[in-house]
C-alpha cells in the first residue's frame, strides 16, 4: 500500500493552527447550552482559542512581511544584475561593428589574394551586410564566463555560431555556379576557418530553435532568407542574390576576435575564390533573435 508523505512548514503549521482556533470558537456557541456559556470554564476556552488565534495570525504575518522583503530584495538584486549582464553584453556580443558583430562600412574587411583571383573577382559585385557572433551555449556567454572563472584563470572557449548577410551580383556576361562561401578571421591571433552551415536551426536545451531578424520587440523574430539554398547555385548575368548565411566556428573565445580581419570569398565551380571587399552603407535595421523552428 503506497505511503503518503506530509512536509509541514513552519507557516502551513501556523495556518492549520489558527482554523483550529477557529473551528473551536465557532462550535462552542453550536454544541455547549446558552447557559452554560456564561461559565467560567467555557470562557475561559474561549478566550485561550481568540488569542491563540490572534496570536499566530500576527506571528505568520511577521513571517510573510519578513519574506516578502526579502523576495524584494532578491528581485531587485537580480535585475541590478541582469542590467550590468546585458549593458555588458551590448558592448561585447551582437552589436555594430568594431566589436565582432555588425560590420562597418567605413572599414572593410581585410583581403588577401593573387592577382588572379583579384582579376576574377570581377565576375561578382558582392557586398558584406551585417555580421552577429552568438556563442552556441543556451546562455549568456558573459555569465557562463563569470562561473567559469571561478575555478579556471582563462576565459571559456566555446563554438559560436557567425551569421552574415550578403548582397552578390553576376556582373559578367554569362551564368556563373557559386558552390561555396569560404570565411575566416582571427581569433587571439590566429587566423580561424569557419564551416558553413545549410540553416539557421540549432537545439537549445532539447527544444529546436532558429535565428531569426528582430524588426518589433514585441512580435516573434522574422524568418532569415538563406543566401545559398543549394550548392552550386546557379547565377545568371546581373541577377543578384540577397540573403543571409550561418558559419560556425568551434572552441574560441568571442572575446578575442579580431573585427577587423574577417575574410569571405565567393568560391566558384572552378575553384576561384572571389573576395568579397566591400561593406554596405545601408542603414542597419534589426537585430538578431531566437524563434521557435517551424520546420
Amino acid at each position: 500500500m503506497a505511503s503518503i508523505t506530509i512536509h509541514w512548514t513552519f507557516k502551513n503549521f501556523l495556518n492549520v493552527l489558527i482554523g483550529v482556533c477557529v473551528v473551536v470558537l465557532a462550535c462552542i456557541p453550536l454544541f455547549v447550552p446558552a447557559e452554560h456559556l456564561a461559565w467560567l470554564r467555557w470562557q475561559i476556552v474561549t478566550a485561550i482559542a481568540a488569542f491563540l488565534a490572534l496570536v499566530t495570525l500576527i506571528i505568520q504575518a511577521a513571517i510573510q512581511s519578513r519574506e516578502d522583503n526579502q523576495r524584494e530584495r532578491r528581485d531587485t538584486e537580480r535585475d541590478k544584475q541582469l542590467t550590468r549582464l546585458q549593458e555588458t553584453l551590448e558592448k561585447i556580443l551582437p552589436r555594430p561593428p568594431v566589436s565582432a558583430n555588425d560590420v562597418s562600412s567605413d572599414a572593410p574587411p581585410k583581403m588577401d589574394g593573387t592577382q588572379e583571383e583579384l582579376t576574377a573577382a570581377r565576375d561578382f559585385d558582392a557586398e558584406l551586410q551585417r555580421i552577429f557572433i552568438y556563442p552556441r551555449i543556451g546562455v549568456p556567454y558573459q555569465l557562463f564566463k563569470e562561473i567559469w572563472r571561478t575555478s579556471h584563470p582563462e576565459n571559456p572557449k566555446v563554438d559560436c555560431d557567425i551569421i552574415a548577410a550578403f548582397y552578390i551580383v553576376n556582373r559578367s556576361s554569362a551564368t556563373q555556379y557559386v558552390r561555396e562561401i569560404a570565411a575566416s578571421v582571427e581569433v587571439d591571433g590566429k587566423r580561424v576557418e569557419m564551416e558553413r552551415q545549410t540553416d539557421f536551426r540549432l537545439n537549445m536545451d532539447g527544444i529546436d530553435v532558429e535565428y531569426g531578424l528582430e524588426l518589433n520587440g514585441d512580435e516573434d523574430p522574422a524568418t532569415l532568407p538563406l543566401l545559398l539554398p543549394h550548392v552550386p547555385y546557379e547565377l545568371p548575368p546581373l541577377k543578384p542574390l540577397d540573403g543571409w548565411i550561418r558559419f560556425i566556428v568551434k572552441a574560441i573565445d568571442p572575446e578575442k576576435v579580431d573585427s577587423n580581419t574577417w575574410r569571405f570569398a565567393i568560391v566558384d565551380s572552378l575553384g576561384h575564390e572571389h573576395p568579397v571587399t566591400k561593406t554596405s552603407p545601408k542603414p542597419k535595421i534589426g537585430e538578431i533573435g531566437l524563434r521557435k523552428y517551424r520546420g
